[in-house]
């Protein structure tokens, strides 16, 4: 596997044993104890890779990952010292945080996902937040409106020009499509417009995804209420 890292299976911890904590839901009180994840096997990794699931699994290729990991990495690192202290376990490795999280934006569920990383609900959570904070705040990652110098913005319009149908656009230097990610209904707690969410033409609560689309690379994404217009 060429030393690489994949995130079709968590790396296996230093210790024999990973350890974590474990809720027994039988009792009404529902107790907690520790309790030992088994390191994942190495030979399983491989033959998922060969296999060709990661893209299918996680939508993104392996390089990606990778790339994506190199990028974040120094916001992820965690001390260990501190961490042993805290919860007399290893800190959450920046992959294992990053596999978690594009494992859930996937689709995965999210018990089974915490639960191949040995990771309670509340430590799940705190992964997803430190990721997607460390893209949102990467310099290369951020979304920038178009810096062209006139000369290439003529360009792109000329090229939008000569796909189109009798070259009837012109003037267009970029488009925009979306994608309705459905999400359960907010509550009023979590967002101060419920109904703005709710998608009258696809009867469901979501938030559109525009992507912004130049015409040889892309240009960035945002979120808006389903309810809302897509003219920012």
């Amino acid at each position: 596997m060429d030393g690489r890292f994949s995130p079709c299976q968590l790396t296996p911890a230093r210790d024999p044993g990973r350890l974590g904590w474990c809720c027994d839901r039988r009792s009404s009180r529902g107790t907690c104890a520790l309790y030992h994840a088994p390191p994942l096997s190495l030979e399983r990794t491989q033959t998922l890779l060969l296999e060709g699931q990661f893209k299918r699994c996680y939508r993104m290729d392996v390089a990606s990952f990778e790339r994506l990991l190199l990028m974040i990495r120094p916001a992820l690192e965690r001390d260990i010292g501190q961490s042993i202290r805290r919860t007399r376990t290893d800190p959450v490795t920046p992959e294992n945080m990053l596999q978690m999280t594009i494992s859930w934006l996937a689709g995965s569920n999210y018990h089974m996902t915490r639960n191949l990383a040995g990771a309670s609900v509340p430590g799940f959570y705190s992964c997803l937040h430190a990721v997607m904070d460390a893209i949102c705040e990467y310099p290369e990652l951020r979304i920038r409106s178009p810096a062209e110098s006139e000369e290439h913005m003529l360009k792109l319009a000329d090229d939008f020009t000569s796909i189109s149908a009798d070259g009837i656009m012109t003037g267009c230097v970029g488009c925009i499509e979306g994608w309705l990610c459905h999400i359960r209904a907010p509550s009023a707690l979590e967002v101060p417009d419920v109904a703005a969410f709710f998608s009258d033409h696809y009867q469901m609560y979501g938030v559109n995804v525009p992507f912004v689309t130049r015409f040889v690379a892309s240009q960035g994404t945002v979120l808006i209420p389903a309810g809302k217009s897509e003219i920012l």
